[in-house]
């Protein structure tokens, strides 16, 4: 992930068959480790995003791995 866009995310959501199951609200700066972006956060169950069907939003989730999106 390029440093600007992980600068700038907010929250992180987990998907499972393009329904959202999990959302994280980021704290602080994303830091690399490993060469992986690693993002510290607070789960929030109550998410408004909880239940989102993400095909609502992208045209396909064919090799869904990453999507970068603005809410």
């Amino acid at each position: 992930m390029k440093d600007e866009k992980a600068n700038n995310a907010t929250h992180i959501i987990g998907c499972y068959k393009g329904i959202v199951k999990e959302v994280v609200k980021i704290t602080e700066q994303p830091k690399i480790d490993h060469g992986r972006t690693v993002f510290t956060g607070i789960e929030q169950p109550n998410s408004p995003y909880m239940e989102l069907d993400i095909r609502t939003i992208f045209n396909a989730l064919i090799n869904f791995n990453t999507k970068y999106y603005n809410l």
